[in-house]
């Protein structure tokens, strides 16, 4: 099996056919990997540089590919601990997971689950202080990320913040492993594999970074396999960790 280029194969979940109660089974798993894994951590963490880079006593963001809003509501309760205004908007196109969002936000009045589509939902320029995407830019084609992710640092007024997977053979081996033991369900373990392979190479993120000259770039490998990619308009370097 070849890691050198990205796959081309589909991820089961992605399917709109995948049945309502099946799809919030593989998102629970795909929660608890991520929990146990650190991966929801590394998003937290960027919004906290960049909060110390911008500071304001409010702030709006967009998570792009939300999901059924679990980053969110972790980043909600991250913000009311730390006494910070926030409002949160989340875009998923999968109507299901926004549907199951809503119900699991309905504590959490700063959260708004829109179901729409990243490249085409209407939304004017600069509606966001920060734009987030966990676990999302995977999902796009090649041909389709650069503006993928000028869609992003369009809507964008302070920063960006891409938390995806790192394209690795150790790393397929170790999750076909932790997944035959702690997920259940048939299509998170298939698509959690899946991912990996359609992950990315740090020179990828670089070439793809060239295209945005007018921002400032951290690109930052993570446990367990990610990439964390901050790109900020701030004038100054983003604050060391």
């Amino acid at each position: 099996m070849s890691f050198v280029q990205r796959t081309l194969q589909k991820e089961l979940m992605d399917d709109p056919k995948v049945p309502a109660g099946e799809l919030k089974l593989v998102l629970k798993d795909i929660d608890f990997a991520n929990r146990a894994l650190g991966g929801n951590r590394i998003t937290i963490k960027a919004l906290q540089r960049l909060f110390k880079a911008y500071p304001e006593r409010s702030y709006s963001i967009l998570d792009a590919g939300c999901g059924d809003g679990t980053m969110m509501r972790l980043i909600a309760t991250f913000c009311r601990n730390q006494k910070i205004e926030v409002q949160l908007t989340g875009w998923d196109l999968s109507e299901t997971a926004v549907t199951q969002g809503k119900r699991s936000s309905k504590d959490f009045p700063e959260i708004n689950l829109v179901a729409a589509d990243i490249l085409k939902h209407p939304c004017p320029p600069k509606t966001f202080d920060f734009v987030i995407t966990t676990l999302t830019m995977h999902h796009f084609e090649d041909d389709q990320l650069e503006l993928l992710l000028k869609r992003l640092t369009d809507l964008a007024r302070k920063g960006v913040v891409i938390n995806d997977l790192h394209r690795n053979r150790l790393a397929y081996a170790l999750f076909k492993g932790f997944s035959s033991i702690f997920i259940r369900t048939r299509i998170a373990r298939h698509d959690g594999l899946v991912s990996i392979r359609r992950g990315f190479r740090r020179k990828e993120l670089e070439r793809l970074s060239a295209n945005f000259p007018e921002m400032d770039h951290k690109i930052q490998w993570k446990w367990a396999f990610r990439w964390l990619w901050i790109l900020s308009f701030s004038k100054q370097r983003l604050l060391n960790e």
